[in-house]
């Protein structure tokens, strides 16, 4: 089943093991096949809220977008998602193979985090890269920041302070440092704010150093 299931309204209702809420479906007994639209899902792999503005944002991997809502508490089944990232509009699932690598384009993302003003960072998976969108949001804008790569045009992989394989997860600090698990190069790297496109990280956990990359991390 493609869909997103949340306890969003009261403790007892998590503590019951019942979800009170479906996203990506029309019900909870439905498990359609994707369809590219405002609703439904492919591959749903990450999750993040803004605990300030109330917006919720979903990676939909397989089509290469963030979807969000604005609203986590006026939230029903089956809601129409009120914005996109990564694609030209709702209905798009573009990859690499069909556009260009760019500020506006994702690639099988497959994590997401906000940080404390709202900030929207994904894990570009199969662009090794991360990227920052800064609100206001609007579909298909461009990010204003990237980390991983040297520009926005760029979506190769590497090894080093600056480079990223295969970004995987982040986590987004109160102060503003971003985490990043690089996958293909078996580290957890971390930048510091502040934060600029093409910056180095500044610690490494996993590996001895930031070029070294062996299965064991010795």
């Amino acid at each position: 089943m493609l869909l997103v299931c949340l306890a969003v309204e009261t403790r007892a209702s998590i503590l019951d093991g019942q979800a009170n809420l479906v996203l990506g479906q029309a019900d909870f007994v439905h498990g359609a096949d994707n369809m590219v639209d405002n609703v439904g899902f492919a591959t749903p792999d990450g999750v993040a809220i803004d605990a300030n503005s109330g917006r919720i944002f979903i990676v939909d991997s397989a089509n290469h977008r963030v979807l969000w809502w604005n609203d986590v508490t006026s939230l029903v089944n089956a809601k129409a998602a009120d914005g996109v990232l990564g694609q030209p509009d709702i209905l798009s699932s573009l990859a690499n193979q069909n556009v260009p690598c760019a500020a506006n384009t994702l690639n099988g993302p497959s994590g997401v985090g906000v940080d404390s003003t709202g900030k929207v960072y994904v894990a570009d998976h199969l662009n090794h890269r991360v990227l920052r969108f800064t609100p206001p949001l609007s579909t298909n804008m461009n990010a204003d920041l990237v980390l991983g790569a040297p520009n926005f045009t760029d979506c190769g992989s590497g090894l080093s302070a600056n480079w990223l394989a295969s970004a995987s997860d982040l986590s987004v600090e109160a102060s503003g440092n971003v985490w990043v698990a690089d996958y293909a190069n078996g580290r957890v790297v971390r930048f510091s704010a502040p934060l600029a496109t093409d910056m180095n990280a500044d610690l490494v956990l996993g590996q001895p150093d930031f070029d070294s990359n062996s299965a064991s991390g010795l």
